[in-house]
């Protein structure tokens, strides 16, 4: 009898386990995602310039990224950090310096997200591009001017990455 018991069983999980599996859980469309097939409308496309335009110089690149005169003015001595001293803001004095000895050096929050917000513009005008080259010309008047305007902007980003962070010639 026990025998027969651990059998029905055991046929009743196999069945169940079978059954139980589908595929639906494996074409899922993410919440809060956008693809470049949902955004390709003219009106979208407006806000990912917007947004390109954004990722030059927004809240997040802070004080002196946003205007980029401790990597242009104070770097080249036109230029000094001021304040109350060394303490005050010194990683701005540390480019005033010429102290930048550790690229990964935990107090130095400048660089790192200066190289971080560059490559999110990047990113944003790419993703732009990506979703105004599929709108027909027809249905976007501003296609081939918003294209340039992006490039510019991807262009202008690798142009501060590459004098920001070239390798020296040390």
């Amino acid at each position: 009898m026990k025998k027969y018991i651990k059998t029905i069983c055991t046929g009743i999980m196999a069945t169940l386990v079978l059954f139980a599996c589908s595929d639906d859980f494996l074409e899922y469309e993410p919440e809060g995602v956008l693809s470049n097939e949902n955004v390709a409308t003219a009106e979208n496309a407006e806000a990912l310039v917007v947004a390109a335009y954004a990722g030059i110089a927004n809240d997040d690149m802070v004080g002196p990224l946003t205007s980029m005169w401790v990597y242009g003015s104070v770097r080249s001595d036109d230029a000094y950090k001021g304040g109350g001293g060394r303490g005050d803001v010194d990683v701005v004095d540390r480019y005033e310096q010429y102290n930048l000895t550790i690229a990964d050096d935990p107090l130095d929050w400048m660089a790192p997200r200066t190289w971080t917000n560059y490559y999110a513009a990047i990113s944003r005008a790419n993703f732009a591009l990506d979703v105004i080259n599929q709108i027909p010309d027809a249905d976007y008047a501003d296609k081939t001017t918003r294209q340039a305007e992006l490039r510019f902007l991807r262009a202008h980003s690798h142009f501060v990455l590459k004098t920001l962070f070239k390798k020296s010639l040390t």
